[in-house]
């Protein structure tokens, strides 16, 4: 997965086909605006793709795809690169949504290992 992308996955919300996940995947364009696809992938790795749309705002999108969706596809991104590239997109759905998004930081700091001896004394 690309840090610019975001693969919704819409198969939990009623459309779950026989073994099959259907997902909306949203790029982040690099001279601005939002490409929007739907893909449907099998369990056995076979993928069917629908053409790409092109959106100038994120908010043109909330009409295809929820705005909740997408806020979870974007904080559980797996890509540590991504919370850069979409950190104010985030922004802007936590504040839509009324979420607490002060928790949320662009760059996690390393947990500091603690040794035994220490804990100890």
């Amino acid at each position: 997965m690309k840090p610019n992308e975001v693969w919704v996955k819409l198969s939990e919300g009623g459309l779950y086909s026989h073994k099959t996940n259907f997902y909306a995947v949203i790029r982040k364009l690099k001279r601005g605006g939002y490409s929007l696809r739907w893909v449907e992938r099998g369990f056995n790795g076979y993928t069917v793709s629908s053409k790409t749309q092109r959106f100038e705002k994120l908010e043109d999108i909330f009409d295809e795809v929820p705005p909740e969706d997408i806020y979870k596809a974007i904080k559980n991104h797996p890509e540590k690169k991504a919370r850069e590239v979409w950190e104010e997109e985030f922004l802007l759905l936590g504040k839509l949504l009324g979420r607490p998004v002060s928790g949320w930081k662009p760059n996690p700091k390393p947990t500091r290992q603690v040794s035994l001896l220490e804990v100890v004394s």
